[in-house]
């Protein structure tokens, strides 16, 4: 089994196989799929603002250790 490797940009789902490749395939492929990072500026996007309220809340810490 050959394999080859390239990189390609998906445009409406689709990958297009150059040419120099093309004609050396088969009807039938396997395709390993591996996205690139990116790489991010601002990390705190990465997490959405979480706000709680515990002015409330009671802590038992002998309730906590059961669990």
């Amino acid at each position: 089994m050959s394999a080859y490797q390239f990189n390609a940009e998906l445009n409406d789902g689709t990958i297009r196989v150059p040419d120099k490749y093309a004609t050396k395939l088969t009807r039938k492929v396997r395709v390993v799929v591996m996205p690139e990072k990116r790489e991010v500026t601002d990390k705190a996007s990465l997490f959405p603002d979480l706000h709680l309220d515990t002015r409330d809340y009671k802590f038992n810490r002998d309730e906590a250790n059961a669990r």
